[in-house]
């Protein structure tokens, strides 16, 4: 999780650690149990809080040393998602008892489960600028929402005709979007039913979906294999008309997306397959991973794809680790010593090249840049061994910065923590 102060938190088996913008790396807090953690969040006092996949939520006061269990009034604790409003009230998703919300002020958690399916966790939740909270259901389908200040979920899935919903998302103008297994839905700010937004095209089970500044939206799709299903599309009107953006595109199974600075576009998918397009999609070249490196289709899959500051692109994959593409050139070098887990499902950078690489399984790791001697542990190395000076930086789910003009060696990995890391949830107003 990034703050609005550019501060990077990471979990790890019972802790949390906090990198500060001048660089330092510390543990915040004593007293969390040995659970994963599954969720952060920190609202605009400071107050820190995480939900545990098993002992429910716990808080860390702005200055506080101690986490303190919150959980008066929880039914459950597997904690799916922890979120908060402007006004400093939070809620939870549990697995099992549906959503629960705290007030500010309150100590008490109070069931918000009116209306709602209390036996299944929801597999999102966002809030719009309002403070409204939208929850999206995929078990049992659906997606709700609750007023700021309200007393009960209100189903506002009118239109949806597939209601397993994957995902939701929210543009610059309040307009909520659904993914699902049909295709993408979008419900206007004001408006009560779902249009969707599928013609022949979209009619498919989105996989990803990103934004760019200029709120153009892209939606990946998972091909079956052999079909002629549709790769990547493009709307720059909010999702009303819908361009197919595949030329040049040899494999439509997408995977991955990312945008660099300039924006360009970077889709990742099978087999090593990487395409940019420096057109907004109007066309893309191949910069694939050479297959030298595994002769496993599915281990060169690139599930992690993104940027760095100078443009430079990094591919993490599920089985053959991680890849660097120095902006300007042609061939993928792999930055694998050290990096005892290749199964890679999340990637971060700060803003001195730090890179920080979450695997299946394998745990968290730790590249120190180029310009640092690498040196392989005896040991896990600890969480505060990160470069001094740095912020972190996070585009999308993920981003890279290795900072070097020429490439080194391949450096070393450093195992920081347990194994076994989630990715860290992003409040809208963070």
């Amino acid at each position: 999780m990034l703050d609005t102060s550019g501060n990077l938190y990471a979990s790890s088996l019972g802790s949390i650690y906090q990198q500060t913008s001048s660089g330092s790396m510390m543990k915040k807090g004593t007293g969390l149990p040995e659970n994963w953690i599954s969720s952060l969040a920190k609202d605009s006092s400071g107050n820190l809080y995480v939900g545990t996949l098993g002992s429910g939520v716990f808080k860390l006061a702005n200055t506080g040393t101690s986490w303190t269990k919150v959980n008066t009034g929880l039914t459950a604790t597997v904690i799916t998602t922890v979120v908060h409003d402007a006004s400093k009230n939070l809620y939870v998703g549990t697995d099992g008892a549906g959503v629960f919300k705290q007030s500010k002020g309150n100590a008490n958690w109070a069931e918000v489960n009116v209306n709602y399916h209390p036996n299944t966790g929801p597999s999102d939740l966002v809030l719009d600028s309002a403070g409204n909270l939208y929850s999206a259901q995929y078990i049992f389908g659906g997606v709700f929402k609750w007023n700021n200040g309200g007393t009960n979920w209100e189903q506002i899935d009118d239109g949806i005709s597939n209601t397993s919903v994957t995902s939701l998302t929210i543009d610059s103008a309040d307009n909520l979007y659904a993914g699902t297994e049909d295709g993408v839905y979008k419900l206007a700010k004001g408006k009560t039913s779902w249009a969707e937004m599928n013609t022949d095209k979209t009619n498919t089970y989105i996989t990803t979906i990103a934004i760019d500044a200029a709120d153009n939206l892209y939606v990946g799709t998972n091909e079956v294999m052999g079909s002629n299903e549709e790769g990547v599309l493009k709307s720059i009107d909010g999702g009303n008309s819908w361009t197919t953006v595949n030329a040049g595109l040899t494999n439509k199974q997408i995977i991955s997306f990312a945008i660099d600075s300039t924006g360009n576009l970077y889709v990742g998918s099978y087999g090593g397959k990487v395409f940019m397009s420096n057109n907004g999609g109007a066309s893309w070249d191949p910069i694939n991973i050479s297959k030298t490196y595994s002769t496993d289709i599915y281990g060169l899959t690139v599930g992690a794809l993104t940027v760095d500051s100078s443009d430079n692109l990094y591919a993490g994959t599920y089985g053959s680790g991680i890849f660097k593409l120095i902006n300007g050139e042609t061939n993928w070098q792999p930055i694998n010593t050290g990096l005892t887990n290749t199964h890679v499902s999340s990637l971060m950078v700060d803003s001195t090249g730090n890179l920080y690489a979450g695997t299946e399984d394998g745990g968290f790791f730790i590249l120190k840049t180029p310009d640092q001697t690498p040196s392989t542990p005896k040991e896990p190395q600890a969480f505060n061994n990160s470069a001094d000076n740095s912020s972190a930086e996070n585009s999308g789910g993920c981003s890279l910065n290795m900072g070097a003009k020429n490439f080194t060696p391949p450096p070393t990995w450093l195992f920081p923590q347990e194994p076994g890391i989630y990715n860290p949830h992003q409040n809208p107003d963070q």
